[in-house]
């Protein structure tokens, strides 16, 4: 690990650690909470755990039960321990991207630290880890899954595949990206469509999955599957979000629910899997830029969103950045920046008078939504338009070209 990473590190945890003593603080001093709410249910479960009961005693948990494993410490040794872990993943993810910003050539050392900044001294992030989101393990996952593929540990690289998606189900949305990934590119080789590759990545994958998921069904039966991953196939969330289809569920809450309005709510996922199989046809050879985009299209369309979603797919951020042609158009990188930023501000300002005001403003809320959806489409489209599509890989190893060629940067 070299002195720069270092640096950035010991910063990022010095922020870290000051954001989780102000949320001790306000916790204990002030009306709104910093913590998540959902800290707090997976303390429950972990304490319903540590009781030698299920998890899902706790309602609302609708996460795997190795999470409330993991947190166990909270009840047994601090209430803060899934905090810290949290901002240990965390940690982990900044220093993947350090990792895959050299495997890329990036030439200029401040580019190079500017980049890695804007995930280990970013205050959105340090804010989703220190107030007890459990993403940064998802995103560690994820990184540490595609850096395994990019030094060719294929084998390691698939087993944390399937962990991943057992953990939670929505990287499943890589595989089909991942195995065309593996070809005659990636092998340095002629390969078949069924080649080794492949095969080795589908079973070691398939397998982490469905044996965590068999042993999980074992001990908690039908409860953890339906908690765990049915669930989210019907979830209706009244409650303000930031997806567009809020106010949809909103007002059909008040009314039973029809099979014509279950079918309704299936079909919801129609424009999001298609989007998605058809970027991961496009995009493959381009692994990172195709997870970005699958994933913000993915949390875009969703039927449920929160800002902790929106970490799916900023750990890629960084690593798209230094091939995009954006780079060279300043005033609309800006104008994106100020977009995501801005939509989001006037929807939490609509959210806040709704939930610490009491007025009733759903409709205000639901146009808000419908505002930063065209601008997270705006965004999509522009990404889209000024990306490169360079294969990562070229005669079994990084590409050369895969940054410097599109993008000259001078030595600092």
């Amino acid at each position: 690990m070299d002195k720069t990473i270092k640096i950035l590190l010991l910063l990022g945890t010095i922020l870290r650690i000051g954001f989780l003593l102000y949320g001790l603080w306000q916790d204990k001093h002030m009306l709104v909470k910093f913590t998540d709410i959902d800290y707090s249910v997976f303390t429950d479960a972990s304490r319903f755990v540590n009781q030698k009961q299920s998890p899902y005693e706790r309602a609302t948990y609708r996460y795997t039960p190795l999470l409330a494993w993991l947190l166990v410490p909270n009840i047994t040794v601090i209430p803060e321990f899934g905090k810290i872990l949290f901002i240990i993943c965390d940690l982990i993810v900044g220093y993947y991207i350090y990792e895959f910003l050299k495997m890329f050539k990036v030439t200029s050392k401040v580019m190079i630290i500017s980049l890695t900044s804007i995930w280990l001294l970013n205050p959105f992030v340090i804010t989703i880890s220190t107030r007890g989101s459990a993403e940064s393990i998802l995103d560690m996952l994820v990184m540490a899954t595609l850096y395994c593929f990019a030094t060719k540990r294929l084998i390691l690289g698939s087993i944390l595949y399937g962990f991943s998606v057992h953990f939670k189900i929505y990287p499943i949305l890589y595989s089909l990206p991942i195995l065309y990934m593996l070809d005659s590119n990636y092998l340095g080789v002629k390969a078949k469509l069924f080649n080794s590759a492949r095969i080795k990545f589908f079973l070691l994958s398939a397998g982490t999955f469905f044996l965590l998921t068999g042993i999980m069904y074992k001990i908690y039966g039908m409860e953890f599957l339906n908690e765990t991953y049915f669930y989210h196939l019907i979830r209706k969330d009244h409650r303000h979000n930031f997806s567009i289809y809020f106010y949809q569920m909103y007002l059909s809450m008040s009314v039973t629910e029809s099979f014509f309005s279950k079918i309704l709510g299936l079909l919801t996922f129609i424009p999001q899997m298609l989007l998605i199989v058809l970027i991961g046809l496009y995009y493959y050879k381009d692994i990172i830029f195709c997870c970005f985009l699958q994933t913000y299209v993915f949390v875009t369309y969703q039927k449920v969103c929160t800002s902790q979603y929106f970490m799916w797919y900023l750990c890629f951020l960084p690593l798209i950045i230094p091939q995009s042609k954006l780079m060279k158009k300043p005033i609309q990188a800006i104008l994106l920046i100020i977009a995501w930023v801005a939509t989001q501000a006037i929807y939490l300002s609509s959210a806040f008078k709704l939930e610490h005001l009491g007025q009733n403003n759903y409709i205000n809320i639901w146009l808000t939504e419908l505002l930063l959806f065209v601008a997270n489409i705006w965004i999509i489209y522009s990404f889209m338009k000024n990306n490169n599509n360079t294969p990562i890989f070229s005669e079994g190893k990084i590409n050369p070209n895969k940054i410097t060629k599109p993008i000259e940067y001078k030595n600092k």
